[in-house]
């Protein structure tokens, strides 16, 4: 697993419990502090970000128990 998967897990867990998205650009950006990568942080949180927003709203449009079915989107 590289550093990147590494920094995306980080984020992709940190999200969903509600964490602050400026402290999680904190952690993988003091953890990275060695490399020379002072935006990858905040891109890798930015994505996260957007890929749990799409799969909420995916979510969200999904029908009730009615019986009904829509199309799922990834």
């Amino acid at each position: 697993m590289t550093q990147s998967e590494r920094d995306w897990a980080v984020a992709k867990r940190a999200l969903p419990r509600g964490d602050d998205p400026e402290e999680v650009i904190r952690r993988i950006a003091d953890y990275r502090a060695e490399e020379k990568h002072p935006n990858c942080a905040s891109n890798t949180v930015e994505k996260a970000r957007a890929a749990l927003n799409s799969k909420l709203r995916v979510v969200q449009s999904q029908p009730e128990a009615s019986g009904h079915s829509a199309p799922v989107r990834e």
